[in-house]
């Protein structure tokens, strides 16, 4: 029996599965024996199957000979490259300015604590490389920037869990900071 590697549906002989098409390769693929279908126009793969084949006399040939002498200009067309130009631009007064201030306190987004999977939801711990439910790859994780303001995390006194704030996100005890 041979087994594809990709549906692995398995089937008696052949050189390509007959579920998914993939053309199978190792030991215990045999090809299938395939009898020619008379009136067709054999091709040029492999052995043609035996059909002796003979150029068509009213078909053109596609390949040719480079041409031998060097293709002259067009007249009609413009050239692509100008010269230089200078332009002289005005201020206009009543024009509001292009470019932005920017907005006090406005900076860079921060990263969640945890990496959340593309595609099953499913939220995984940080530093993890593959999703612990459908094993898909995660982005890369950079720690979040420390925030200026926010208090150092406090461990729980009943279960050791590090929180930012006041109330326990692992047992839901009160965090007592020093």
């Amino acid at each position: 029996m041979v087994v594809c590697p990709v549906c692995e549906h398995q089937q008696a002989a052949g050189d390509e599965c007959q579920r998914c098409g993939r053309r199978l390769t190792g030991p215990g693929v045999v090809p299938l024996p395939v009898e020619p279908l008379l009136g067709l126009e054999a091709t040029r793969l492999g052995d043609g199957g035996g059909v002796a084949v003979a150029p068509l006399p009213d078909l053109e040939l596609t390949h040719h000979r480079p041409a031998a002498a060097e293709a002259a200009p067009a007249l009609e067309l413009e050239p692509t490259r100008a010269a230089p130009v200078r332009v002289s631009a005005e201020v206009v007064p009543d024009l509001e300015p292009t470019r932005a201030e920017t907005i006090p306190g406005d900076g860079p987004t921060r990263r969640p604590a945890t990496l959340v999977c593309r595609y099953c939801r499913t939220e995984n711990p940080p530093g993890e490389t593959s999703c612990a439910r459908c094993g898909m790859r995660l982005p890369p994780w950079e720690a979040p920037a420390p925030v200026a303001d926010a208090p150092a995390p406090a461990r729980c006194p009943a279960c050791g869990t590090l929180n930012a704030g006041e109330i326990c996100t692992g047992c839901g005890g009160l965090v007592r900071r020093r």
